[in-house]
């Protein structure tokens, strides 16, 4: 990569966990990052995040940064009679959800009777 050139970075990807639509498997796109030296990669399978914690753990091993994310989909009111209109709406995580050892924070709930 040169100086002027910025990186890339696959912002909606799906993987083999992806109900429906994914057969990509989570190995295959690490070694593809690395060959490509993308910094960093975002799983967005729908409708689930079976593949977090495979995904986050892989992306840590190939130094590439994991973007974790969920294609979800909304239906509006309707009646059973009707078939539903359906629209997807992707969301990704905001902050780190799955702390490494050195930066996890010990949080105490509380519950009243």
């Amino acid at each position: 990569m040169t100086d002027t050139q910025q990186p890339f970075v696959h912002l909606h990807c799906h993987t083999d966990y992806s109900l429906l639509d994914g057969c990509a498997r989570i190995d295959r796109y690490m070694q593809r990052c690395k060959e490509l030296n993308m910094p960093a990669l975002a799983m967005t399978d729908h409708g689930n995040l079976f593949g977090a914690i495979n995904f986050y753990s892989a992306c840590k091993k190939a130094g590439i940064k994991p973007l974790v994310g969920c294609e979800i989909y909304l239906v509006h009111d309707h009646p059973q009679s009707e078939r539903p209109k359906r629209d997807r709406m992707t969301l990704m995580t905001s902050r780190k959800m799955i702390s490494d050892r050195k930066t996890t924070r010990s949080t105490r709930f509380t519950t009243r009777r």
